[in-house]
């Protein structure tokens, strides 16, 4: 009976149980108001678990969820040459309700081309066009032969099945159908080329900022100087590369601008040394260090006192130094700027005006008014950063999400324009963990666009550290000990060996280790190597002493070459290594490795096989110091910009030290200028060298400047046969020359001198230094429209030192002559021109000649007679005073 029972019991349970799954599994039954019963009842597609809305409901009483649909397509061009493209841009003028970029609501089209042979092709051939969230979408073909082409673009039909907002759910279960429409487009022989406006050209005269929009071509000559992993830390730490733009072929100075007094104090026996100057905080309080350049205007900070750093914020405008805003009260130090290329439904383009921002994004501050910008963005994670393709940030950060003991590392890729777009206010975190909910997590292989962390099979003893990186391609990681320029010194204790691991950021690899090697850093005769820089698919190391640089593919960890010693071209380049090689004397761009420091030599290898392609030497003449030291400022546009440097300079400072500028390719000199320019002062952007002079403590504007051009003719109306003396000058009109102490010391304007003349001219026109004897002007070339409308060149002269030029032609026909004197530019100045105008008058008519008279009787006879009685007279007068005169 018990067993009865229990059995009993159970089954009771058990049908309870089951029951309880059974209803679990039946959709809810709504009931429905009365109008969304009734429609369903009549037929409409309606089965989510609500009413159905008043808009819903009329598509069902309109439409009988069928709606017929519209679609169109714009042909160009139409006509079309044979074998040329055109371009079919597909839409139905309804968009799709409740379309955004966060969802799929999209319209779907494909389009049949009869070819006049009457075959078809399919576009696409399998599949279809997919719209964007506005309906459109676009696709191109290309015809073959000549003739009448049909092309029909179709419509396909939709079934709305998309419920996730009150919006999408208005056309829950409602059909598009598909609809079509037939076009014609001819295709002819000959090709049709568009007459619309393409580009404009680049400019040929003196240019500013802004940059009027539609002079998008003028790209290639514009650029900016972030102060960050774009240009000065380009792929590594201090590879101050320059990608954009151009960069000045001349020595030529727009203007100057003091930050501190400078130079020589004044006194020959007061100080401890004759002709003493202010100190320069060469090594740990150098100025005008963390430069940034925005739309044409320069940012920096002003030292005071003996810190370098501490003073006001300045912006200047970067071609005239004019100031444009000062900031005595900056809340925190801007450290880099940030242009993010936006594009979303409603705009495109980079979000304006850009942003400044202190260390790790701490603080933002507009960049035009030098104000702060209620932006808080905070918990910004510590990585190597890249330039992402749209100009966003990214860091690569490396993080044990396991334990010590059980370790779980993954490699994360954080994205600053996941954090903010176009935001000017409010707090943004910028955590890793709080930005995974925006992100994705991948696993390798598989690598997304944008943000996302994946797993690294590795387990490295320590803290392991990324050394280098780059986008999309590879990142190389080191843990234990590793002596690096600028972050080690030369010890016999240092570590002997240390492990390099290289990371694939590449689609399809992301996260896969490539390689991990074991590479000796300290060796028993007591030399050690120490880690440069990596970039463009190899990582280079020094041996030292004997300043031998090694270079290792970072996508294998094999040695690919070794430079001879540069020790054995001076020795005393070995002080450069423990804190400066990094910073200052080493350099990767255009498949090259550029060395420099105290071996008073700029280094040229190829980075693929390590052969030296040039060297250029910078000696002093002296008899201390054979060289000059040379350190790498910045690279941009196929050249090296050099500038010096030392840890603790004697003052006064060694005289002739230079800006040294070569060519990437031949190491040829372009142009050199005395200067002592800090290394890490020198920034290039819209063709314009920014550094800071350490000889007197100015910023320095180097670039091609604006020339004015003057002509004239002192006797304007002159005859026929005459010649006509023309006469000008042409003056260099920089922003610098109108600086008090060149416009006193140059009251006529300074003259405007050639390339070759250039650098020795700017160091006695801002230098202070003696005029040189052997300057001259500019070219300039000399043409006339005369009085039969006929423009021609008449002659070519050379302006002189003092910017003077003349030259002396002769007419050639009668009338109005209008004088055009150009002076065509050249590496320093933009061109310029001036006119004027003289008369060619008529000669004047020669006197007809006189006919000869014959002489008569009276001029024979009675003339003489006349002229011998008064020689008569004359002579009997004189004997008489004789006379009287006797007898007194």
């Amino acid at each position: 009976m018990q067993t009865s029972k229990n059995k009993t019991i159970a089954t009771f349970f058990a049908i309870i149980l089951v029951s309880s799954m059974f209803m679990s599994i039946i959709p809810t039954i709504t009931a429905y108001n009365t109008a969304t019963q009734e429609a369903i009842d009549e037929g409409m597609n309606w089965d989510l678990d609500r009413d159905a809305s008043s808009t819903r409901l009329l598509m069902w009483e309109r439409y009988r969820d069928e709606v017929p649909t519209w679609v169109y397509a714009v042909i160009t061009p139409n006509p079309v040459g044979v074998g040329q493209r055109f371009t079919m841009v597909l839409f139905n003028p309804q968009v799709p309700v409740g379309a955004s970029e966060g969802n799929d609501v999209r319209y779907q089209y494909h389009v049949i081309v009869t070819k006049p042979d009457g075959s078809t092709v399919r576009l696409p051939s399998s599949g279809t066009f997919v719209s964007d969230s506005t309906g459109t979408t676009f696709c191109d073909y290309t015809p073959d032969v000549t003739g009448n082409y049909s092309v029909m673009v179709v419509f396909e039909e939709l079934y709305w099945r998309w419920s996730d907002s009150s919006t999408l759910r208005n056309y829950y279960g409602v059909t598009l159908l598909s609809s079509n429409r037939t076009y014609t487009v001819t295709v002819q022989e000959d090709p049709v080329y568009p007459t619309a406006i393409t580009h404009y050209p680049l400019p040929t005269e003196y240019w500013s900022r802004p940059i009027e929009g539609q002079n998008d071509a003028w790209g290639v000559i514009s650029s900016n100087w972030l102060n960050n992993c774009m240009d000065r830390d380009n792929t590594s730490g201090q590879n101050r590369f320059q990608t954009q733009g151009i960069a000045p072929n001349s020595g030529h100075i727009l203007w100057t601008k003091p930050t501190e007094d400078g130079g020589v104090i004044g006194g020959d026996d007061f100080y401890s040394r004759p002709g003493e100057v202010f100190n320069a905080g060469h090594q740990y309080q150098t100025r005008f260090t963390n430069q940034i350049i925005m739309h044409g205007r320069l940012i920096y900070q002003e030292p005071i006192t003996w810190s370098g750093s501490g003073g006001d914020y300045v912006c200047v405008d970067l071609k005239t130094g004019e100031e444009v805003w000062r900031n005595k009260t900056m809340s925190a130090n801007p450290s880099f700027g940030y242009y993010y290329d936006f594009d979303d439904m409603n705009q495109h383009g980079v979000v304006p005006p850009g942003m400044l921002f202190s260390n790790n994004f701490g603080t933002a501050i507009h960049p035009r008014y030098g104000t702060t910008i209620p932006l808080n963005i905070i918990e910004v994670p510590s990585g190597t950063e890249v330039i992402g393709p749209k100009g966003e940030i990214l860091r690569y950060v490396l993080r044990n999400d396991g334990t010590s003991s059980n370790p779980n590392w993954n490699l994360y890729q954080w994205n600053s324009s996941r954090v903010f777009t176009s935001q000017t206010s409010g707090t943004r975190n910028a955590s890793l963990d709080s930005m995974l909910s925006q992100a994705t997590t991948y696993s390798a292989p598989t690598i997304p666009t944008w943000d996302w962390k994946t797993p690294v099979n590795f387990r490295p003893a320590g803290n392991p550290s990324i050394r280098a990186a780059i986008y999309n391609d590879v990142i190389l990681v080191s843990n234990g000990s590793f002596p690096a320029a600028g972050t080690s010194s030369l010890y016999y204790h240092n570590a002997e060996e240390t492990t390099i691991t290289a990371i694939s950021l590449k689609e399809g690899q992301c996260g896969r280790v490539l390689w991990s090697k074991n590479y000796q850093m300290t060796f028993p005769d007591g030399t050690q190597k120490i880690f440069i820089r990596a970039g463009e698919g190899v990582f280079v190391m020094q041996h030292m002493p004997s300043l031998t640089f090694i270079g290792y593919d970072m996508y294998t960890g094999n040695e690919l070459w070794r430079s001879e010693p540069q020790a054995d071209f001076n020795p005393f380049g070995y002080f450069s290594w423990v804190s400066l090689m990094n910073v200052h004397a080493t350099s990767i761009a255009y498949g090259k490795l550029f060395t420099a420091g105290y071996t008073g030599a700029v280094w040229c290898y190829d980075l693929k096989n390590g052969s030296l392609l040039w060297r250029q030497e910078a000696p002093t003449g002296g008899e201390i110091f054979k060289y000059y030291t040379v350190m790498v400022g910045t690279i941009a546009d196929n050249k090296i910009y050099i500038g010096t440097h030392e840890h603790s300079a004697d003052t006064p400072l060694l005289k002739g030290a230079k800006i040294r500028v070569y060519d990437v390719e031949t190491g040829e000199e372009i142009w050199s200028m005395l200067g002592w320019a800090h290394p890490q002062t020198m920034a290039i952007a819209d063709g314009t060298l920014i550094y800071w002079n350490n000889y007197d403590h100015q910023v320095y504007s180097v670039g091609k400047g604006p020339s004015s051009t003057s002509v004239s003719i002192a006797n304007d109306v002159v005859p026929f046969g005459s010649s006509v003396m023309i006469k000008g000058n042409v003056i260099d009109v920089s922003p610098g020359t109108k600086q008090s102490q060149q416009a006193l010391r140059f009251p006529n304007g300074v003259p405007a001198v050639s390339d070759e003349s250039q650098s020795a001219w700017m160091e006695y026109v801002y230098m202070q230094k003696p005029r040189p004897t052997n300057a001259t002007g500019v070219t300039v070339e000399l043409y006339v429209l005369d009085s039969n409308n006929n423009y021609r060149p008449i002659g070519t002269t050379t302006a002189d030192a003092d910017g003077f030029f003349s030259y002396n032609w002769m007419p050639d026909i009668e009338g109005k002559f209008t004088v055009y004197a150009r002076f065509e530019g050249s590496e320093s100045y933009w061109p310029s021109h001036a006119t004027t105008a003289f008369n060619v008058d008529p000669a004047p008519a020669t006197p007809a000649p006189q006919p000869t008279q014959e002489p008569s009787a009276a001029d024979l006879y009675f003339i003489p007679a006349v002229i011998g009685l008064f020689v008569a007279i004359i002579v009997v007068g004189l004997l008489i005073i004789f006379m009287l005169r006797k007898r007194e």
